[in-house]
């Protein structure tokens, strides 16, 4: 089985996110990827991370529909500090993946913060990076000598960004096209980020 695993905050999931899975999926021909929402981003403090049990409901439901993604919640009941090297192991261990079965997407924006993660080397042991371009950040200027045999996957850059999404909520504007519907529907019914 070929996996991919793709973590983030998902406050909230957006295009963006999809696209990229999408792809990324396709490119690796991946037989599944895995959404997860974390807990507590180690390096990343987010005041308006919203429960994870919201985050998760809205990727489940953005999702829905797409047989070869699946979102687990593995972090969010793991509870704390959300490290990768937990959630890597775990999911080698339980898929008994091997590392060139076993796939991490990363955003080039990530990755000037990669040599302060918990065990990176022994994630790299477990597993091949996947590298996607961002907006406003370049995969050159921050590859090191552990990502050369990592895969870029090259992604249309949308400019959608949870941030931006939880600021126009809060402002009231909206985030159609932004956020898949049902998605949109959750956070009205649930008045999350005002």
């Amino acid at each position: 089985m070929r996996l991919g695993i793709y973590g983030g905050t998902f406050n909230p999931v957006h295009m963006a996110h999809l696209l990229i899975a999408e792809r990324v999926t396709d490119a690796l021909s991946l037989e599944r990827l895995l959404f997860i929402p974390c807990a507590v981003p180690p390096l990343k403090p987010d005041t308006d991370l919203v429960p994870g049990n919201h985050r998760y409901e809205m990727v489940k439901i953005a999702i829905s529909g797409n047989p070869r993604f699946s979102v687990s919640d593995l972090e969010i009941r793991r509870a704390g500090k959300s490290y990768t090297i937990d959630t890597v192991t775990q999911i080698a261990s339980e898929y008994q993946l091997r590392r060139d079965e076993l796939f991490l997407i990363i955003g080039a924006d990530n990755l000037p913060t990669l040599p302060k993660w918990k065990n990176t080397t022994a994630i790299h042991a477990l597993c091949r990076f996947v590298l996607v371009r961002r907006p406003h950040h370049t995969l050159s200027s921050a590859m090191t000598t552990l990502l050369d045999d990592s895969v870029v996957v090259d992604v249309p850059l949308l400019e959608i960004s949870s941030s931006e999404v939880r600021a126009r909520v809060a402002a009231c504007k909206s985030v159609r096209y932004m956020v898949p519907e049902g998605v949109l529907d959750y956070i009205q019914k649930q008045r999350l980020y005002l």
